[in-house]
């Protein structure tokens, strides 16, 4: 008896996949973070799934054996809640609200699961009967009948006591068939996810004539199709603060020219991207080394530094210092021209790309 374990790595790859587009539409519904749901379920079902071949519950020490069956059944359903609330949060119809084909009972197979978990383990020691009175449970035992057993006492004088018995493979099978409804989630969050491409691929991503409107129309349109910080979130991001850089009032005539030269060139990027976005298709942009042309000099550590400076949202004292000092050795070692120590940090990151595009 087991519960297959790569199910789980599997819906987990889905979930993860198509640039996290479930992340991206579940981490705000209508104000609520469904996201961290998913992630909570998905994390207990895999430890559940994990565990549950260690559990000894065939222990030869009778208390420790009654202890990892109540660890066993509170994992079985760890992996059935989960299942429950993924099917919540997607919004699919659950299968088996009645289904009693398991335990063969008069009640479902999960209001009667709930009743093993409560006297096996869950609170064995404070039940309630159907007819309003407390009963409290035995440890269990492999003694009485099926695999395991246990006495369950009334709290009235001359009540008789009850047995209540379990079989384990019964048990793998109701928690396998709630484990195996994660297909079902995976084929929704696919058909989801082809439903959005193709909704997105037929709304046209307008082209106006300014470079600044066509970057923030792009910016909107990879934050609706793909999510903040995915897809080509950064690229866009790189090109709008080149573009939004006074290059008239901090550059000679000749540098002048050789960027506007080079912010003509990024046209090409922004086409592509543009292209790439409305056919809901995220490759390797063609245009790369156009906005970063620094890819082709060689690694150097004085290299990594200045770039991590320049690109920095905020760089702190550290990343500053350790930037300038980058800056001043490669010009020191003639990689970089000497007026690149005349820039603020805007100014040095267009004139670099600049100047090192020209030379590419």
């Amino acid at each position: 008896m087991f519960l297959d374990n790569t199910l789980i790595g599997k819906f987990r790859r889905v979930v993860n996949s198509n640039h996290y587009f479930v992340l991206n539409q579940y981490r705000n519904q209508h104000g609520k973070n469904l996201w961290n749901i998913i992630c909570s379920c998905m994390d207990w079902i895999e430890v559940a799934i994990d565990g549950i071949p260690y559990i000894q519950y065939e222990h030869k020490n009778p208390n420790v054996a009654s202890l990892n069956l109540m660890q066993l059944i509170c994992s079985m359903d760890l992996v059935k809640e989960s299942v429950h609330q993924l099917f919540r949060v997607f919004k699919l119809e659950y299968p088996f609200k009645k289904d009693n084909s398991i335990f063969l009972k008069q009640k479902s197979d999960d209001e009667y699961f709930k009743h093993i978990r409560a006297v096996f383990g869950v609170h064995p020691v404070n039940l309630k009967g159907q007819d309003g009175n407390r009963y409290y449970a035995s440890w269990s035992t492999p003694r009485l009948e099926g695999d395991f057993a246990t006495l369950v006492y009334s709290n009235k004088v001359g009540v008789k006591d009850q047995i209540y018995s379990i079989r384990i493979e019964e048990l793998f099978q109701y928690t396998n068939k709630r484990y195996l409804l994660l297909r079902e989630v995976m084929k929704k969050i696919e058909h989801d996810f082809l439903s959005h491409q193709h909704k997105l691929k037929a709304t046209e991503i307008k082209r106006p004539q300014s470079t600044i409107d066509h970057l923030k129309i792009l910016k909107n349109e990879n934050l609706e199709r793909y999510g903040e910080g995915e897809a080509y979130w950064h690229e866009i991001d790189e090109m709008q603060r080149l573009y939004s850089i006074n290059i008239s009032s901090s550059f000679n005539p000749s540098v002048q020219e050789m960027i506007e030269k080079y912010l003509g060139a990024l046209l090409m990027v922004i086409s592509e991207i543009h292209q790439n976005l409305q056919n809901m298709s995220i490759e390797e942009l063609s245009t790369y080394e156009v906005l970063n042309p620094f890819d082709n000099l060689a690694y150097s550590y004085e290299k990594e530094k200045l770039l991590v400076y320049l690109h920095s949202p905020e760089p702190d004292y550290n990343t500053r210092i350790s930037g300038e000092m980058g800056l001043q050795l490669m010009v020191e070692k003639g990689e970089l021209p000497e007026i690149a120590l005349e820039y603020n940090r805007d100014e040095l990151l267009i004139f670099l790309n600049a100047w090192q595009w020209s030379k590419n």
